[in-house]
């Protein structure tokens, strides 16, 4: 701007340019409310606000750590307690979850196997087993680990669909025996083909591919229509 710049100056503290705000005192700023602090090198970031806006922070905040209280049963000093005790019990919980999940994936995959819920591409004895299934309730993390766990096995290509979700999975053995590897094709193409019909999104490797459809009702048809496009090879 045109003009002189005028400067404010703390002596052996801080000198910075004028903001054009002055008071007369500093009792004019109000109430002042300290939001942050941030450690950066040497240099500390402060984030604050002043004035009614200190005040309108404060009742938003004691409004909701009152709601919080109230949903945890508790008082207003013992929320920072109570939310780290669930933090805790929350991990505990998902690890236990998670264990369970992986033995009930390799108790299925077992089971599926061993029921021979099975059918060659093409008749060919040499043609990869093709395990589909269409599963009621699992989430995406567990339909990935089942289908990891199918393709344990050689010569074995799965296609998994949820009515829940609507999450695809689409994966085939590494170890398959010389040739049958091409006889499958890629997964990740096979999945974008598959579910683009549908308006569904996803890829992935040669090897394991998964997605999702906007419409989990489609999760049947999907199944159906990846085993005509590897019929089709």
């Amino acid at each position: 701007r045109e003009g002189l710049l005028g400067a404010i100056d703390v002596e052996g503290f801080d000198r910075q340019p004028c903001g054009g705000t002055h008071l007369a005192r500093t009792g004019q700023a109000g109430l002042v409310l300290i939001r942050r602090l941030e450690r950066r090198r040497d240099l500390w970031r402060i984030e604050y606000v002043a004035g009614n806006r200190a005040l309108a922070a404060a009742q938003s905040d004691f409004s909701i750590l009152t709601q919080a209280a109230s949903a945890m049963t508790c008082a207003l000093a013992e929320v920072p307690a109570g939310i780290a005790k669930w933090s805790e019990e929350r991990r505990a919980l998902q690890s236990s979850v998670k264990k369970m999940e992986e033995r009930l994936a390799q108790h299925e995959a077992s089971e599926m196997l061993a029921r021979q819920v099975t059918s060659p591409t093409n008749g060919s004895s040499e043609s990869p087993r093709v395990i589909w299934a269409v599963l009621d309730d699992a989430t995406a993390n567990y339909v990935g680990l089942l289908a990891a766990k199918l393709v344990t096995e050689a010569n074995v290509t799965v296609l998994l669909a949820t009515r829940t979700g609507g999450h695809v999975v689409f994966a085939r053995s590494k170890r398959s025996p010389a040739g049958s590897s091409s006889k499958t094709g890629d997964m990740g193409k096979l999945l974008r083909e598959t579910i683009q019909e549908f308006g569904g999104k996803g890829g992935g490797s040669t090897d394991f591919a998964q997605g999702s459809l906007p419409n989990a009702s489609d999760a049947a048809k999907a199944i159906e229509r990846a085993q005509a496009l590897l019929s089709a090879k």
